[in-house]
């Protein structure tokens, strides 16, 4: 049996007799490169850093958050954590860790990494132990209130988002530059509602988790979710996330806007026609064609006592996240110099049975103007 010990960042390139990419396992990469499959024992139990997650502390709560959030995806692997009080965090010791340091030895200038611990047997790369170190000096906000965070106004990183990102790694995912998806910009890969931030593996990492392992069983298995976020690029190995957009016509005018807590507020005419884009995700298994019911609200919080002013039938299924576009006509009786918000909920009249029904709704801000 050959049997090869390594010690390297996720990031970093393998040399296995054929060239091996440790971090290549992102989904969409995977399927397209024959490289062998990643397989640990379905789970992870980390053993986290006893001064980085006290009793009682909000960072805690989001480590457990962060694995309920990956637990709930309906792949084959679960996250957990097998003891609070580990006081000696070290790379390379056999065990699952994960703890904040300020080590640039460690960090190599990331605001968190994680390594991977790896040999071949059987023509497959197993993992055998992982460790994430997270950079005490970022500001980290484990919290789920949205306006303290970057991109919104604040300038706190959420931990969970990140947290989940490296979690990938640990079960075997990749960087993605190719489609909205949380190994790619983690920060805006969220979305969000009444001031509130909800956070999943999302549609990419999800399949990537399914293929590598399977389906848990007896669990539900299906997901569905909007974004104010849409894929916007690549930078290196990750995707970058930009806002989704309002437009005035089918010539791809982007309506004028201004900032508003971190956010672009639309100025739109009472009785305008306007294009409003959203993304869609089905973060299961299973194919559907799904209603999409868009409002108009007065306030943040996005719901079917809101005001309906149209619905759409989407097909939406799990392999690729895209942005969609709807064309609005903005109701004639709005206040002018009021802001509101437009709104879209997915699976609005609730059909679809789900592991997660918070993700169904978000907005974009609207100002209206004489």
């Amino acid at each position: 049996m050959d049997r090869l010990r390594v010690s390297l960042p996720v990031a970093a390139l393998i040399m296995m007799g054929a060239q091996t990419q440790l971090y290549g396992f992102g989904y969409h990469y995977h399927i397209k490169s024959g490289l062998p499959v990643i397989r640990w024992p379905p789970g992870i139990g980390w053993r986290a850093g006893e001064k980085s997650f006290p009793p009682g502390s909000t960072f805690r709560n989001g480590l457990v958050w962060s694995c309920a959030e990956w637990n709930v995806a309906p792949g084959n692997f679960a996250f957990g954590v097998a003891n609070w009080g580990e006081t000696s965090v070290k790379r390379g010791n056999g065990e699952d860790e994960i703890w904040f340091t300020t080590s640039q030895d460690v960090l190599q200038g990331a605001p968190a990494i994680c390594y991977t611990w790896a040999f071949l047997s059987g023509g497959r790369v197993w993992y055998s132990e992982a460790d994430i170190a997270l950079n005490a000096s970022v500001w980290w906000s484990p919290l789920t209130g949205l306006y303290d965070k970057v991109r919104y106004g604040g300038s706190n990183r959420p931990f969970m988002t990140t947290a989940m990102h490296e979690m990938g790694h640990a079960l075997g995912l990749a960087h993605e530059n190719r489609t909205y998806n949380l190994m790619g910009e983690d920060f805006t890969h969220l979305t969000a509602n009444g001031g509130t931030m909800f956070v999943g593996a999302g549609e990419d990492a999800t399949q990537g988790e399914l293929f590598l392992y399977g389906i848990k069983p007896g669990i539900q298995s299906n997901d569905l979710g909007v974004s104010h976020w849409k894929y916007g690029g690549a930078s290196g190995e990750y995707s970058v996330h930009t806002p989704t957009l309002v437009y005035v016509d089918l010539q791809g005018t982007v309506a004028y806007w201004e900032t508003q807590i971190g956010f672009r507020r639309y100025h739109l005419r009472a009785g305008q026609v306007c294009i409003v884009e959203f993304t869609l995700t089905n973060n299961g298994i299973n194919p559907y064609t799904v209603d999409v019911g868009y409002y108009i609200s007065t306030n943040d919080s996005i719901s079917t006592y809101d005001r309906r002013i149209a619905t759409r039938s989407r097909a939406v299924y799990a392999d690729w996240p895209g942005s969609v576009l709807q064309g609005l006509i903005i109701p004639a009786d709005l206040t002018a110099g009021q802001t509101y918000y437009l709104g879209a909920i997915v699976d609005y009249t609730n059909k679809i049975p789900e592991y997660d029904e918070q993700n169904n709704a978000t907005f974009l801000p609207i100002k209206i103007v004489p």
